[in-house]
């Protein structure tokens, strides 16, 4: 094993489970995404941010919307498979070309829909890498813990 692949980090990976139907999930965790996004704490503007939006397909952007009407970009959508999977880069607050990668599969169960949300490419972003996955490691259990109705949120390995 390489120096480099020996030092990679690890994807940050959450899984939490919504009630609810599986389209109604994806419906809300893209359409309705300014309406349980956690702004104030995870977003460019902070206090100033008002909104939070995905534009729905491939190359679709998820972006925010200050309060004065300025849009900050999140990430660019990748793949679009409705209402299964989503994956996209990301990029909220630095330049897209340091992006790491997001993939979200939403999956029906007994007990609603298990979002699991996979976090990596933390090469991209130098050597802001560990730093960056220390706030997501946690950053995305406030986030999809804010999702109205879910149940639990957990980290996995």
């Amino acid at each position: 094993m390489s120096s480099s692949d020996h030092d990679r980090l690890a994807p940050v990976v959450k899984v939490v489970t919504v009630p609810g139907e599986r389209g109604i999930v994806f419906e809300l965790f893209t359409a309705r995404m300014g309406e349980w996004w956690p702004l104030e704490s995870h977003s460019v503007e902070g206090a100033n941010a008002a909104d939070a939006r995905v534009e729905p397909g491939v190359g679709g952007r998820v972006y925010e919307i200050s309060n004065d009407g300025v849009e900050h970009d999140w990430a660019r959508i990748l793949e679009w498979d409705e209402p299964t999977r989503i994956a996209m880069d990301w990029y909220p607050g630095i330049p897209a070309a340091q992006s790491t990668h997001l993939e979200i599969t939403f999956r029906q169960t007994a007990d609603g829909t298990e979002v699991t949300l996979i976090h990596d490419g933390w090469e991209a972003p130098g050597a802001d890498a560990m730093k960056m996955w220390e706030s997501y490691e946690t950053g995305w259990d406030l986030v999809l813990g804010r999702i109205p109705g879910s149940a639990r949120a957990e980290a996995t390995a």
